[in-house]
């Protein structure tokens, strides 16, 4: 189990970042002239790959859970009892969603970034409208939250390693995109502590991805 959890913490964060690397490198080449064009559909190979990616490692965790004997549910979705946050910790959790998600569309559109619907295509709008809220919000949720902070000791210190690496996921060459998933990674980490629950953190980050839709 260590060492799955070594692959989602580390891993994971290392392949994507060299897959995005590889996707996005020939646009900065000297002799490139990119387009705003281009950097759309570079971001959209680069959603595909992640939600490939994602959907095989929450494979893979299910599979090693269950050669382990482990609750498959408990990791997926939280444990059998689950303690409903207070008023005060559901208005700061959902605030502290909203900041973050305000963040990470703002850091997309300066990069060039835009996914409003009607400049996109079928595909695009497939994926960007569809499987990245749902993949996204369920499989990371899973891996960092639900697999990755279970496997791991609970306080500060863990919380912001786990949320590191929850940011890292998602690019290390925009640091707005890096502060943002940090906020969302140490949100959503807190509330897992605080409801002993994988659920509403998949509310919340599927409500956060559909911001950089409507916004």
């Amino acid at each position: 189990m260590k060492y799955l959890k070594k692959y989602i913490l580390f891993g994971l964060p290392i392949i994507v970042n060299i897959i995005g690397f590889i996707i996005f490198a020939p646009l900065f080449a000297p002799a490139a002239n990119p387009s705003k064009t281009d950097f759309q559909s570079a971001s959209l190979n680069l959603a595909i790959s992640l939600i490939i990616i994602e959907i095989a490692s929450v494979v893979l965790v299910i599979l090693v859970l269950k050669k382990n004997g482990e609750s498959v549910k408990n990791v997926l979705f939280g444990g059998s009892r689950i303690s409903l946050p207070k008023v005060k910790i559901s208005l700061l959790v959902v605030m502290m969603t909203f900041v973050a998600g305000w963040l990470y569309v703002y850091a997309q559109r300066q990069a060039g970034i835009e996914l409003s619907f009607n400049i996109l295509n079928i595909k695009e709008k497939l994926v960007w409208y569809l499987l990245v809220p749902v993949v996204a919000s369920f499989c990371e949720e899973v891996l960092w939250r639900g697999f990755a902070q279970s496997q791991s000791k609970t306080g500060l210190k863990s919380l912001v390693g786990i949320s590191v690496s929850f940011a890292l996921i998602h690019g290390i060459f925009n640091p707005l995109v890096l502060l943002a998933t940090f906020i969302q990674g140490m949100t959503w980490g807190w509330l897992k502590e605080k409801t002993n629950s994988t659920i509403i953190g998949m509310a919340l980050h599927f409500v956060s991805r559909y911001l950089g839709l409507v916004f």
